[in-house]
């Protein structure tokens, strides 16, 4: 109980920009896999707050349609079961994603200094135990039944992921609010409303080394061998996202 009253009070934690705008968390999610009918009853209780289980579905989408959990009474050895939506996440590709984005920004900016297309960003607070959770899972082949090879995403052994766990929900609840139709020019709105400090002073990896207390950046082969090859194109998933964002909500100080 005592968990989840903190996580309460967290979920309705505000934040304020530099400039006394103040604003809420736009969309949160709380992983189902365990204690569902807790995580339920949580999520019923509060707006924009998404029940989610993650699927290795090779081609799905990062979050996809949800899928209404009917409530059902208490019996022997059973507790009852509360109605809720439950949304399903597509962590195969969300994890693909991470994986090139740090390879994207391992590489670098171009000759004019653009950064490549889905490169990171982090805070300069992450620690290098941090960023071992972030690539704590590889794909390995996995036989199935039949006698196919397929890839799985598979935890290495003795590695902690909830950072990856964190950045593939989150990454999920972006898709959520559809921000992947932002151009600058929206992101620079938000930032300025909301009082931060716009992609142009945003930091790069580099900067997260550092304050990790690294010289050099950790060994990029763990990216590298993690990215999958390119799927069959006709059977990518159309682009599809639930709900819209609103970023620019919020109250400013008096």
């Amino acid at each position: 109980d005592d968990c989840w009253r903190r996580l309460g009070e967290f979920r309705q934690r505000e934040f304020e920009g530099d400039n006394g705008f103040r604003f809420r968390i736009d969309a949160f999610a709380v992983d189902s896999g365990f204690a569902a009918y807790a995580v339920y009853r949580f999520c019923n209780a509060r707006a924009d707050t998404l029940a989610v289980k993650g699927m290795g579905d090779r081609f799905m989408t990062a979050i996809g349609a949800p899928k209404h959990i009917k409530k059902a009474p208490a019996r022997p050895g059973r507790k009852a079961r509360p109605a809720a939506l439950l949304y399903p996440i597509g962590t195969y590709g969300l994890k693909q994603r991470l994986y090139d984005g740090l390879r994207a920004t391992l590489d670098g900016p171009d000759t004019e200094g653009q950064w490549p297309a889905g490169a990171q960003r982090y805070p300069g607070d992450m620690t290098e135990a941090d960023l071992m959770q972030m690539t704590a899972e590889a794909l390995m082949p996995v036989k199935k039944a039949d006698g196919r090879i397929e890839l799985a995403w598979h935890k290495m052994e003795g590695r902690a992921n909830e950072m990856l766990d964190i950045w593939v929900y989150a990454r999920a609840m972006a898709a959520h609010l559809n921000l992947d139709s932002y151009k600058r020019e929206d992101w620079e709105k938000v930032a300025a409303m909301r009082g931060g400090a716009g992609d142009r002073e945003a930091g790069g990896l580099e900067r997260m080394w550092s304050a990790a207390g690294l010289s050099e950046p950790p060994d990029a082969d763990v990216a590298d061998a993690a990215k999958p090859k390119p799927a069959d194109s006709a059977r990518q998933p159309k682009a599809g996202f639930v709900g819209r964002s609103n970023l620019l909500k919020g109250t400013r100080r008096a």
